[in-house]
């Protein structure tokens, strides 16, 4: 009584009708995208189309910021604000791997991953471990001073890099 099992194995996977009414008015959106999109297009040309698909990379990217600090808010009790800076620090690795590692941008992109990992779990065990129960201002304030020490480091970093090419430049080492 009250829990009653499907007549077949399949019956289950049934889309309701609610769930049949959201997939529609969904695809209909997407079409009236589609449709404004290309009658843009063959308005301006397309140069639209490189606006449109930047835009869904720039939000794809905020996407990405906006659940790490949602996440982050959840599972910790406070926003951490530096959490920009280490998407850059992340963005930096990958490049850096690029430029002098020889390899593309998606290998980079693991190798980011892992630094990543590791300075969070630095952040975790050095600082912010210590911020509990010091009240809501020191988880605030602290990432802000972290962001500035971060930004300082990665400017630091740049132009060593830039020095380094040169000097391998000066010398003839130019494959690498």
């Amino acid at each position: 009584p009250g829990t009653e099992r499907p007549r077949s194995r399949w019956e289950a996977l049934r889309p309701t009708p609610r769930f049949r009414r959201q997939i529609f008015r969904g695809l209909l959106v997407a079409l009236i995208f589609i449709g404004i999109v290309a009658g843009l297009a063959l308005l301006f040309g397309i140069s639209i189309l490189q606006y449109t698909l930047a835009g869904f990379v720039v939000g794809t990217i905020v996407m990405v910021a906006a659940i790490g600090l949602t996440l982050i808010y959840g599972i910790r009790g406070f926003a951490n604000f530096a959490y920009g800076d280490l998407m850059t620090l992340g963005a930096y690795v990958a490049v850096v791997v690029n430029l002098f590692g020889g390899f593309a941008l998606f290998w980079g992109s693991f190798v980011a991953f892992g630094v990543l990992a590791l300075v969070g779990i630095l952040l975790e065990v050095v600082i912010f471990s210590r911020l509990e129960g010091r009240g809501p201002v020191a988880p605030i304030v602290n990432p802000c001073g972290e962001c500035r020490h971060w930004r300082f480091q990665a400017g630091q970093a740049v132009v060593q890099a830039k020095r380094l090419r040169l000097a391998m430049n000066d010398l003839g080492w130019d494959r690498y």
